[in-house]
Parts: structure tokens; sequence; C-alpha cells
């Protein structure tokens, strides 16, 4: 079976990952801060916190920006539910927006006309790479009272402009999970350039607690990170930079292949300006029929989330205000992809989809 998702954890992580256990690096140390570092020169950015996981990092975001009860927070309609879990948990009103009709990210048109009074924060989603209008949403920031915490959980070092995206709002998340550029397990990470809300996101991330002496200053929960799998991520940092051309040249084989597909769409990402494809993402109004005829040449596949509106226990929602975040999740899917995924198994897979049809 080639799976849909491959990515490698190898020798360099596991000599850091001895170190680390050899020197008792078992609690929230000297390797975290160092990854935190060393994210902020790449980035350049004031601040990084790393944070158990992604939905970690969006949920502190939030925190710091005191969400709850009352507040709106408006995301998109085609993400993954942790976005809306973030927001929901603290007690906030989860708004949702409809995709654009050729890319699975936020219409700003429809964003612009949500905005209310109670709108605390927008949470633009840059699915695998592609940032949206963000010059549009910053540009609407200035006109009305919201803080914008980017979900970038999936768009690590992918630019926008001469910037990283996670970098231009007021916080920007990103994920440490398997399907990710950086893989530690579980992890996540929140950048910044507010020195004070950086402040406050370290005091939450320890139960909003100083020590030594000890004070209880704010609202906080325990989203601390073993020095453990900090060191993994000392050692996936070393390979960044061949990962990152793994999956561009696993993007241009399928860019290539597919072009003269009769069923099958690439969603184009911009890898000459900066986007980096963590996923190859293929439209098919057949993909039912393709998955099964996929799987039985054992080669599996990985669909589009549903949309968040399908959440019921988030509120109400009218399926018709999201015609196009339901034909991304209907018709959307990642073929074999992924920073260790062989270029065998990619030539695999475009000759069977090439064979396919109905």
């Amino acid at each position: 079976m080639i799976n849909w998702w491959n990515t490698d954890i190898g020798e360099v992580e596991r000599s850091y990952l001895n170190k680390a256990f050899s020197e008792k690096r078992f609690s929230c140390g000297p390797y975290v801060r160092e990854f935190e570092e060393h994210i902020e020169c790449e980035m350049n950015v004031a601040h990084a916190i790393v944070v158990p996981s992604g939905t970690a990092a969006l949920t502190m975001s939030l925190l710091a920006l005191d969400v709850g009860p009352g507040d709106e927070v408006i995301i998109p309609d085609m993400t993954w539910i942790a976005t809306a879990q973030a927001a929901s948990v603290l007690g906030a009103k989860v708004i949702l927006v409809d995709a654009e009709s050729k890319e699975p990210v936020f219409d700003i048109e429809v964003l612009e006309r949500n905005i209310s009074e109670k709108t605390k924060v927008v949470i633009p989603v840059h699915f695998h790479g592609r940032s949206g209008d963000l010059d549009g949403l910053l540009a609407l920031q200035k006109n009305h009272n919201f803080s914008i915490v980017e979900d970038a959980c999936k768009a690590m070092f992918c630019k926008s402009g001469n910037s990283f995206l996670g970098t231009r709002g007021d916080f920007g998340c990103f994920s440490l999970g398997m399907i990710s550029l950086l893989s530690v397990g579980y992890g996540g990470f929140v950048v910044t350039n507010d020195d004070i809300l950086a402040d406050k996101c370290r005091l939450i991330r320890d139960h909003g607690m100083q020590r030594q002496p000890e004070h209880y200053l704010c609202n906080g929960f325990n989203f601390k990170v073993s020095d453990l799998l900090l060191a993994v991520g000392k050692g996936q940092l070393e390979r960044i930079e061949e990962k990152k051309e793994h999956l561009i040249n696993v993007y241009k084989l399928y860019e290539d292949g597919l072009k003269d597909s009769n069923f099958v769409d690439l969603l184009p990402v911009d890898h000459e300006k900066g986007t980096i494809p963590l996923c190859v993402d293929l439209k098919c109004v057949h993909r039912e029929e393709l998955a099964e005829f996929l799987m039985k040449g054992d080669i599996e596949i990985s669909k589009f989330h549903k949309p968040v509106h399908t959440a019921n226990y988030l509120g109400t929602f009218n399926s018709k205000s999201f015609p196009n975040s339901i034909r991304f999740s209907e018709q959307g899917f990642m073929p074999p992809c992924g920073p260790s995924q062989s270029f065998d198994n990619i030539y695999k897979t475009i000759e069977l989809i090439l064979k396919f049809s109905v």
C-alpha cells in the first residue's frame, strides 16, 4: 500500500533525542528555547513560543486576546475543525464564511459582510500555503476593531510578499504534528511581534503564573512541551531545506504528469513566489469512484475535511451559504505526497490516475 503521506524522523533526530535523554531534559527547557530562537531568526519575528499542538497555539492566542463569551470569531468554513474549536471552547461564537470559488481560502467579500461590533478576532486559514486576500484583510482591520490570528499550521515558511505567512497578523499559529513541514509527533508554536502579547503567552503557557516569587497573574493552562520532543525538532530543522525542495519536486511531478488529465484538476500553488506545497491538492467530480479505483491499486488518498458548518454543536448554519466550501469538501483530495514520499510512488499514482475513467 502506498500511503498518502510520508515523512521521516530518522537518525539525526534520534541522536539529539538520545542526547536530551542522557542529559535528563524531560521538562520545558533549553531545547525548547533553542528551537524558538531558531524560528525567530528564520522567520524574522520577535517572538516564538512552543506549545503542544497547532490547536493549542490557536487557543493560547485567543486567550491572550481575552476572547470569551459575547465575542465573535470569524473563520473560514473550509478548514480543520480545530480552528473553530479554539474559539468555541472559550465560549465565543463562531462565525463562518464561505471559500472563494477557485481556491479553498476565505472569500474576503463574504468575510467583510460578516464583521460586526462583536467581532473580536478573524482567523484566516492559509490552506496548504495559500493565503487568500491577506492584504485585503489587513486593510479591513484598520477600519474595524478586531485582531488577526493567522492559522498557518499547514503553511510553515510560506511567503507572503517579503514576509512569512503567520508574521503579519497579531499572532501566527503553526503545527509540528506529523502532517507538517517540521514534525515532532505532536507540537506547535505561536509567533508574534508584540512584546506585551508574547509576555502574556509565556504566562498563559505556565498556568498564568509568575514563578520565584510565585504569583497568579492571569488565566492560563499547561501548554508546556518537553525538551525531548524539541530535540527531535532540532534534528528536523537541520533537514529543512531538503524537505522544502522535495515537496516542491513532488508538486512539479503531479503538475506535469496530470496536465492532460480529463478528470482531475490540480489546485495550483505559486512555489516560485515562496509557497511551499506541503500537500498536493487535487479536485475530481468523481472523487469517490476515483478513490475506490486507486485503492484497488493499493494507493491511498486523503479527502478534504468536511466543512465546519456540519458541526452542529457550533450553532445552526444554513448550508446554502457555503456552496464553494461544500464543493471543495466533496471533490478535493490529496494523493500520495509528503517530504519523504518516493518519486516512484508519485509516478505510480499518476499512471493509475490517468487510467481512470467513468
